[in-house]
């Protein structure tokens, strides 16, 4: 999603007031409301297919998959995200109503003029998140899905998945095929995307 900061401070009680304008989602980032513009159909596509798919899967266990419109909060920050999908499977957010505390795993679904925040700040932001064992990059560019798992020493190991491959969310039990992920999505194959994307930014 393409964001534009709004140029004033205000509290969060303030930006919680916004939703009074549902024609515009924003998420609070340091003070500022950021305002969500709209996305395209293949990120539409994709982020509808995967939570899809995790709701056929979840249906009689704890967890839950929640879409763009639910705020995850970021208490060392004071800020609230909001990915393109996060999953909780702590009974503890099913008595929230403003934010999940607890995701258990986030994805963003990336576009041109989101990946560096999505690589970069959004992913520190989320790492502070004790619950957070899994963060996931869909690009909607071509057919190509990114994993960071949290490891017992607090630190993330980072997994691609390619079209011939089956892609494991680990802390769900759950594994999607490319097919499902991106159907009715016509985008390609790039087998050398790893290359390119460290030569460009820190993959650890």
């Amino acid at each position: 999603m393409t964001i534009h900061p709004e140029p004033r401070k205000m509290s969060v009680e303030e930006y919680f007031a916004l939703e009074s304008d549902p024609s515009t989602k924003y998420e609070y980032r340091d003070g500022y409301a950021v305002a969500m513009s709209g996305t395209s159909l293949n990120h539409v596509r994709i982020t509808r297919n995967i939570s899809h798919e995790f709701t056929k899967r979840m249906q009689e266990g704890p967890c839950q998959a929640y879409s763009s419109d639910v705020r995850v909060i970021i208490p060392t920050r004071g800020n609230y995200l909001l990915p393109d999908i996060a999953v909780s499977c702590d009974y503890r957010d099913e008595k929230e109503d403003q934010a999940l505390h607890f995701p258990r795993l986030i994805i963003e679904v990336l576009s041109p003029s989101t990946q560096d925040d999505d690589r970069s700040e959004k992913f520190q932001e989320y790492q502070t998140l004790p619950s957070l064992q899994e963060y996931v990059l869909v690009s909607a560019r071509y057919q190509f899905v990114e994993i960071y798992r949290r490891q017992s020493d607090e630190t993330w190991l980072y997994q691609t998945y390619k079209p011939d491959q089956i892609v494991e969310f680990k802390c769900l039990n759950i594994q999607l095929t490319f097919a499902e992920i991106y159907k009715n999505v016509e985008v390609p194959a790039k087998f050398d995307l790893v290359k390119e994307l460290q030569e460009k930014y820190t993959i650890y």
